[in-house]
């Protein structure tokens, strides 16, 4: 019997290295990677208009990489777009282009295609030199799963948080395999890369956000199986996972009391975008649970199973959160 509590003791020591720490020490003890060098000067981040995205757009115009800024038109994004231009204004080398797309519109993604072509076609840019590809864009709304009606917000989340994501990466994907950078006289070492925000709602059941974290769960798992295919293309891959985020897309959900509790563990927006930096292409790392809540939220799933995680959850919503129960009057 000691033997075996013994083992088992070994076997979870182990997976907490292999699976936690080695990779948290790995990536809090390196640096920025140099995007510009490693993979071109040109990116597209959808969702640029504030939080995470915004922090990646300044981000890659620090390191002197050319921007296509993606969202929906609204103060954020102009307030965004005047900021990141006049910060930047002494890099006459840097171009800030800005699309304002509704991506949770299913002809969204054709009409960015046709405005890249556009761009090309006036000598703006070559859409072969693109190659950062930043799928951050999200949308989310909270409440019973028969409080809203397919045609609206369900088919927006899945719009913007998986088939936009989809038809990009399927978009640029394909022309980056059709022309490859040559390692012997091109300037970049990588084919591209494609960096995917996510959720721990992939990992961890949510109720009152079922679409939300259903996207979120095919990004991850797209994410993990497209990888295997890009490496032998050159092409890295990355989802990362946070927890809460001080974003605006928190901003019209409830005040409950499950919320307030997630951000005493909330993230800064940039504090995610240093996990993109330091870890796209390295240490073997495609999925990355970003944020103290995320690493125990995987860490409890892995150890318990997702059946004891789910009746768990199920139980803190129904007698310990019981301001859910405010769900059971929307929309009657």
């Amino acid at each position: 019997m000691n033997l075996i509590i013994t083992l088992i003791g070994i076997k979870f020591i182990i997976f907490l290295i292999l699976n936690y720490i080695l990779p948290n020490i790995l990536i809090m003890g390196s640096r920025d990677q140099d995007f510009k060098k490693k993979y071109g000067k040109w990116a597209l981040v959808t969702g640029s208009s504030s939080g995470i995205g915004k922090s990646i757009s300044h981000r890659l115009a620090s390191q002197g990489i050319s921007l296509i800024l993606v969202a929906k038109d609204d103060q954020y994004f102009n307030e965004m777009v005047n900021e990141i231009k006049n910060k930047y204004k002494s890099n006459i080398n840097l171009k800030f282009l800005s699309i304002k797309l509704d991506l949770t519109k299913p002809e969204s993604v054709k009409e960015l295609i046709l405005k890249l072509k556009e761009f090309e076609s006036n000598k703006i840019l070559k859409i072969n030199e693109i190659r950062i590809l930043f799928n951050n864009v999200g949308y989310v709304t909270m409440e019973g799963f028969n409080q809203t009606s397919y045609d609206n917000d369900k088919l927006k989340m899945i719009q913007c948080n998986t088939l936009t994501s989809v038809q990009l990466t399927d978009y640029f994907y394909r022309i980056w395999i059709e022309n490859k950078i040559n390692i012997n006289n091109d300037d970049y070492k990588k084919n591209g890369v494609i960096i995917f925000t996510s959720s721990i709602g992939a990992i961890l059941p949510t109720p009152f956000s079922v679409i939300y974290s259903s996207c979120k769960s095919f990004l991850s798992n797209f994410a993990t199986s497209l990888s295997l295919e890009a490496k032998s293309n050159d092409i890295d891959i990355l989802a990362v996972q946070p927890g809460r985020v001080d974003t605006h897309i928190f901003d019209k959900l409830p005040n409950l009391l499950a919320l307030k509790f997630l951000k005493l563990m909330s993230q800064k927006p940039d504090d995610v975008v240093d996990i993109m930096f330091r870890a796209a292409g390295r240490y073997g790392i495609v999925i990355f649970n970003s944020g103290l809540f995320a690493q125990l939220s995987c860490l409890f799933s892995n150890l318990f199973g997702i059946n004891l995680t789910n009746n768990i959850v199920y139980l803190i919503s129904k007698y310990i959160l019981t301001d859910y129960s405010q769900y059971r009057k929307i929309n009657k």
